[in-house]
């Protein structure tokens, strides 16, 4: 006879999903925060390259940008990751070692060691971070010392602070807007005011 009235309601808003992503990405503060990428691949010219940078050296950090970029692939659940970008560049290769979004509000509260980046599944380990991030408060800067890549970076507290917000905010308002969206890692769910799931 057909499908079934929320089989069709289902289909209908996994389609308004598909059809309708790009148009948020038109809007320049959307646009900044979430770049959307398709199949695996850029879609649109919002992701900046990855820096490896020097090892056993601290970077100025001029500028902090944590974005929420969408994954999306056929026939699968969209997905939301959040990535770090220090003076433009990402500063983790692509899709690789996501933030999570609660680890780095609890550095920003005290020094210590925090597992800031982690693997898509939510284990650290897994993504080879065995060491976390050394973090030291100094006089409105944050000091990061990443143990497992032998990086650190200076930054400014109030800019990592209005970063996280900014991308807490934008998480949410991408959560509101496509439904069923997964958050990578799972953690993240607690920081964007969900229950996992």
């Amino acid at each position: 006879m057909g499908q079934s009235r929320s089989a069709k309601r289902n289909a209908r808003r996994e389609r308004y999903a598909r059809e309708t992503i790009t148009e948020f990405l038109i809007d320049d503060e959307l646009r900044k925060s979430a770049p959307l990428l398709k199949d695996g691949a850029p879609f649109g010219d919002d992701l900046s390259p990855f820096r490896p940078g020097n090892p056993g050296t601290t970077e100025l950090v001029r500028s902090v940008d944590l974005r929420n970029q969408i994954l999306a692939e056929p026939g699968v659940h969209s997905t939301l990751c959040t990535m770090v970008y220090f003076n433009g560049a990402s500063v983790q290769p692509r899709y690789a070692d996501p933030v999570d979004l609660n680890e780095l509000q609890d550095s920003l509260v005290e020094g210590g060691t925090f597992f800031i980046w982690t693997c898509t599944c939510g284990d650290a380990g897994c993504a080879g971070r065995f060491d976390g991030v050394r973090v030291t408060h100094d006089c409105g800067r944050v000091l990061w010392e990443d143990q497992d890549r032998g990086r650190g970076f200076e930054i400014q507290t109030d800019s990592l602070q209005m970063a996280l917000s900014s991308a807490i905010f934008s998480g949410r308002h991408y959560l509101e807007r496509i439904r069923g969206m997964q958050i990578i890692p799972s953690q993240n769910y607690k920081a964007f005011g969900l229950c996992e799931g």
